[in-house]
């Protein structure tokens, strides 16, 4: 028997289908491809979340990283001792960001404080709870001797007046100076909705 077709793919049958579906399926798979490399990039590339509320670089052996970028935390002193439920979210700890943010210091640390007691004595308090604070002010201490200048500005009139802390600061090489912080206000606290 003889056929009226030689093969199915006689010249004469047109081909445009084939072609277009051709191209049509590689730029689908083109696509499916970079969104998947991007995914991949996207997925691959986030950070890790930080671990025991961290917020400077760590370096191998746990040490604060010296960078040339500023940094600045924002944190709460929360009172010791205190009981928190079992779904709290804690704060990162005051003190861990001043050691943190001392230990990086490569040029120049300023602090602008209302008040000044980093120890009992200030305040004629004899507790082991300034433990953290005689910690930092020593921090503080040495900085003049790594060449890095520190400058401390506080209120008066303050807590203390005559504060031990600033008078070791001082004979260390500690620029502190003392001004009335609420004279723009007429000698009172500035009221809520007014900018310093």
């Amino acid at each position: 028997m003889t056929s009226l077709y030689s093969s199915l793919h006689d010249s004469y049958v047109p081909n445009k289908m084939r072609s277009t579906s051709c191209v049509a399926l590689a730029v689908i798979l083109g696509c499916l491809t970079v969104l998947g490399v991007l995914l991949a990039i996207a997925v691959l590339e986030r950070p890790n979340p930080p671990k025991d509320h961290e917020t400077l670089p760590q370096g191998a052996g746990g040490s604060v990283l010296s960078t040339d970028q500023c940094s600045m935390a924002l944190v709460e002193s929360i009172p010791q001792h205190m009981k928190y439920k079992a779904n709290a979210t804690l704060g990162i700890p005051l003190e861990k960001v001043w050691k943190d943010l001392i230990s990086m210091a490569t040029a120049q640390v300023d602090i602008s404080s209302f008040y000044w007691t980093l120890t009992g004595e200030d305040i004629n308090v004899n507790s082991s709870s300034d433990t953290a604070g005689r910690d930092i002010l020593k921090a503080l201490e040495e900085l003049p001797s790594r060449n890095v200048s520190v400058r401390v500005l506080t209120s008066v009139p303050t807590v203390r007046t005559n504060s031990t802390d600033l008078e070791i600061l001082k004979q260390r090489g500690v620029r502190v100076r003392r001004v009335k912080l609420w004279a723009p206000h007429g000698g009172r606290p500035p009221q809520q909705g007014l900018d310093c």
